[in-house]
């Protein structure tokens, strides 16, 4: 079997309705690849996006001084092209590092969710996914819905799941990561 030049496998697909823009990229979601010309399935040893961009708020999250909750969220695009914003849970720009008390629910710090969203640029125009490593809690949860974030992905539940559950009641799409990887 000949390999095929991408110019030729390219207009294999155009005869299928394919065209350039939005098929290009829903083909690159899906994982999908072109290699030596030809659409190949999604490798098993690549992470999804959904494993990706949680690997990015964990890391961030490492920025935390908290010796309590390390918590990291980011926010992308929808089509996973652009990382829009980070943040991780912190003091105000030039305060000390350290927490106000170890006491939950007291650290006096600012929440990853508040940071990434006070530095996102909402002028943005595509739909905002925020992947966070803890779940929002109720007050996170409002400014989200606020923000009109579409989708938010969380790694482990928050000990009160309110905040979930505001999300879901205001029709914004929440899961785990667990279950975003299906």
């Amino acid at each position: 079997m000949s390999s095929k030049t991408f110019e030729e496998a390219w207009a294999a697909k155009e005869r299928e309705g394919y065209r350039y823009g939005e098929d290009a990229l829903e083909l690159v979601r899906l994982g999908w690849q072109i290699r030596d010309g030809c659409e190949g399935e999604p490798r098993a040893d690549r992470p999804t996006w959904h494993e990706t961009w949680m690997n990015v708020a964990r890391e961030i999250s490492k920025r935390s001084y908290d010796k309590r909750l390390k918590v990291g969220a980011i926010i992308v695009t929808e089509d996973n092209t652009q990382m829009l914003a980070v943040g991780f849970n912190g003091n105000y720009r030039g305060g000390p590092n350290q927490a106000d008390s170890q006491e939950p629910g007291q650290s006096g710090l600012i929440h990853a969710e508040v940071n990434a969203l006070i530095k996102c640029d909402f002028h943005h125009p595509r739909r905002k996914h925020m992947y966070v490593t803890t779940s929002p809690c109720v007050a996170c949860a409002k400014l989200i819905i606020n923000a009109d974030i579409a989708d938010v992905v969380y790694d482990r539940i928050y000990r009160d799941p309110s905040g979930v559950e505001l999300l879901r009641t205001a029709g914004v799409k929440v899961r785990s990561l667990d279950e975003a990887l299906g």
